[in-house]
């Protein structure tokens, strides 16, 4: 059951080899498929575990044959004669964390026939292994959201969390950092169905490690666990300086302006949760539903800092917005026109798209205001607090 467990935790496509020594590494990928942008630009992660310096291994992407490199790099450099044509100048390395053991390769300008599997590969003398991830490439779709009035539920907040009286706004009652807790409260309001939004003000945010999103309702909160959608928990925050959406893998997320108030927007229809910066109304990060997703919370997680979370009140009902679609367009040329993408009431619909002094457009690296944001990706955790979590499982499901 324990091994169950972790290969359900974590989309692997590994086997073991003894090296010299009797060490050995697996290389680990994002369970969850990638979603991307038509047009924008993605990350695609993989690690080795144990942790250890890869920077003098041959690393490889490729889609469905070794020979068909997306991305190659050998003897501490970029290795371009055997990679596809299609990808010639439109790949690079995150190298920031190649000692602890992370690399990803960002595919830029995406287009359709990206979309699919990838499968990473790690080099060390004969010793290799590899892992499989899942990109989904996405156009547009025009969806309606009505708003829902959400309150806290203090019978399901960590006590060290202190909720308003008007059961909206939440807090830390004690500010002392511990990066193995998080402190975490849902919404009274389940949702089974439907599609609808709610928009959450983040004070001092830009100061302070939080998060946001949906959880489902049998998710053990109360010891360490990871945000994930593994795990059960959808969301986007900052931590260490930068805004993630939360994965096994840390996504990083270039905002232009600093997230004061983000929208989560849920599609149980089209199986999708979607988040938007409201201060400069730009789409930060979708994420693809489970079909086994369940009764679904709002869900708010304070970490450290003087911040607090309150729902505001959503004026003009119900919302039409564009979202990422799950499915990828059929052809290169499917129209995909990102300018005029907003937030709109429905009464105010008209069949046009609301104008673009009112985008809600991707972020975009390039468009990125904050020096401190860097293109790549980190854990949720520590290497170490991680294996306590899959651990701590394992003991569980024993």
């Amino acid at each position: 059951r324990a091994g169950q467990s972790l290969l359900g935790f974590l989309v692997v496509s590994f086997h073991f080899q003894m090296v010299e020594g009797g060490r050995e590494f697996m290389v680990i990928g994002p369970s969850d498929p990638i979603v991307a942008v038509l047009r924008g630009d993605v990350t695609l992660p993989c690690s080795v575990s144990p942790a250890m310096n890869v920077e003098n291994m041959e690393l490889r992407w490729f889609r469905s044959k070794f020979s068909e490199a997306v991305f190659i790099y050998q003897n501490q450099q970029e290795q371009r004669e055997e990679q596809l044509a299609q990808y010639t100048g439109r790949t690079s390395l995150v190298k920031e964390f190649l000692t602890w053991g992370e690399a990803a390769v960002r595919i830029h300008n995406v287009q359709a026939f990206d979309n699919g599997m990838y499968t990473c590969f790690f080099r060390k003398g004969s010793f290799y292994e590899s892992a499989s991830l899942e990109l989904k490439v996405a156009a547009w779709r025009k969806s309606v959201y009505l708003a829902v009035s959400v309150t806290l539920d203090p019978k399901s907040a960590h006590p060290s969390l202190a909720v308003s009286d008007e059961k909206t706004s939440v807090t830390l009652k004690d500010t002392a950092e511990d990066p193995t807790i998080l402190f975490s409260i849902l919404g009274r309001e389940s949702i089974t169905s439907g599609r609808c939004y709610w928009v959450v003000e983040i004070r001092n945010g830009d100061k302070s490690e939080w998060s946001l999103g949906v959880c489902r309702g049998d998710v053990d909160r109360k010891s360490l666990h990871l945000e994930s959608p593994e795990k059960g928990i959808w969301a986007v925050g900052r931590y260490l300086e930068n805004y993630y959406a939360c994965s096994i893998f840390r996504i990083l997320l270039s905002c232009r302006q600093v997230p004061h108030r983000v929208g989560v927007f849920l599609d149980l229809k089209e199986g999708d949760v979607s988040f938007y910066n409201m201060t400069d109304d730009s789409h930060m990060f979708s994420f693809p539903l489970a079909s086994s997703s369940g009764t679904l919370f709002p869900y708010f997680m304070l970490r450290s800092g003087d911040v607090s979370l309150t729902i505001c009140s959503v004026m003009g009902g119900p919302a039409e917005i564009l979202v990422p679609l799950n499915n990828p367009p059929s052809s290169l040329e499917e129209p995909v026109s990102l300018s005029g993408v907003g937030l709109k009431s429905v009464s105010d619909v008209d069949g046009a798209l609301p104008g673009a002094e009112s985008p809600l457009l991707p972020c975009s690296p390039e468009g990125n205001t904050n020096q401190n944001h860097k293109t790549t990706m980190r854990y949720h955790f520590t290497q170490s607090e991680w294996l306590k979590s899959i651990a701590q499982e394992t003991i569980g499901a024993g």
